[in-house]
């Protein structure tokens, strides 16, 4: 299992806990308050007592993920990045169920690595490119 599938896996994990976690908070009880009920104490007196609760699944989450490879061409380096992607895709449709309308591309940037060197001109040593 690789390291962001473990992520997706205990991100996915730590959501119910969370619920399940507030929910055993929630079912704790305060101390129990002693009460007058004496005959004067009660005329005149509404006491009232009660618990609410409310269990709903979440219907919105936003997660960002990215893609950063490097080739010696720019060609390369923007292959590389798209097969990538398409196994993150695979893995969002097939594996989580995502629909495709739910997820978005924000950015995709292609830029050149220098290696600079002093007294000499910047030299360009490969391509990077970032989904």
């Amino acid at each position: 299992m690789t390291l962001s599938r473990r992520k997706w896996l205990l991100a996915l994990l730590a959501v119910p806990l969370l619920f399940v976690g507030a929910f055993i908070v929630s079912q704790w009880q305060l101390p129990v308050q002693a009460q007058d009920n004496s005959a004067e104490a009660s005329k005149r007196t509404v006491t009232v007592n009660g618990t609410g609760q409310i269990t709903i699944e979440p219907d919105v989450a936003y997660v960002n993920l990215g893609v950063l490879t490097n080739g010696k061409t720019a060609d390369e380096a923007q292959q590389e990045n798209a097969a990538i992607f398409e196994k993150l895709n695979d893995v969002l449709f097939q594996q989580f169920k995502i629909d495709a309308k739910d997820v978005k591309t924000v950015s995709f940037n292609l830029r050149p690595d220098y290696s600079y060197q002093e007294g000499k001109e910047p030299t360009i040593t490969g391509y990077s490119a970032c989904i």
